[in-house]
């Protein structure tokens, strides 16, 4: 009825799905428990990831005036490039969403993956249960409709803006129905 991912991933799946995605969010703390554990590794990292993550980056670093590159891509391809680019200029460690997580390990470059806490966690829960019973309200809305329409009797074709079609009854419709 629902699904319930991250950030990137999350963005992802939407492009390729109707079912509604619930985002469990990040939160400052989140971001900032992951720059914590970078620093105990290395004097230079960056945050690498989708702007949910990175707004939120940015908001903290300029609070607590850090100095960490931020880089947000839109997509695969500009996290791989933006990671060629950090490594190539001596950025070995990198704080990440799961998508730059799994493409930074490929490349040698040791990521910090920035996990969610409990609480965003059992938000985004409840979230997906309200969406889900929404969904499915609507599910059975349609559903009675198309009944009630194929009951009626009366032949009926609905179309797309683009002149398609989008539902018709009889299923088959005839040239001269159309």
């Amino acid at each position: 009825d629902a699904i319930i991912s991250r950030g990137g991933t999350a963005e992802l799946i939407r492009g390729i799905t109707e079912l509604p995605v619930v985002e469990i969010e990040l939160s400052m703390y989140d971001i900032l428990r992951s720059i914590r554990l970078a620093q105990n590794y290395a004097d230079r990292y960056a945050i690498v990831g989708f702007k949910n993550i990175t707004e939120s980056a940015h908001t903290l670093c300029d609070l607590l005036r850090y100095d960490i590159e931020i880089v947000t891509v839109h997509n695969t391809d500009e996290a791989e490039n933006n990671l060629r680019r950090l490594s190539r200029n001596g950025c070995r460690i990198v704080i990440c969403d799961v998508v730059t997580h799994t493409i930074a390990q490929k490349m040698g470059v040791t990521p910090f993956l920035i996990t969610s806490g409990a609480e965003s966690v059992e938000l985004a829960l409840s979230r997906a249960k309200e969406q889900g019973e929404i969904f499915h309200r609507l599910r059975r809305e349609n559903h009675f409709l198309r009944k009630l329409v194929e009951y009626e009797g009366s032949n009926t074709i609905v179309l797309r803006q683009d002149g398609s079609m989008y539902y018709s009854r009889p299923d088959n419709p005839s040239e001269e129905l159309i």
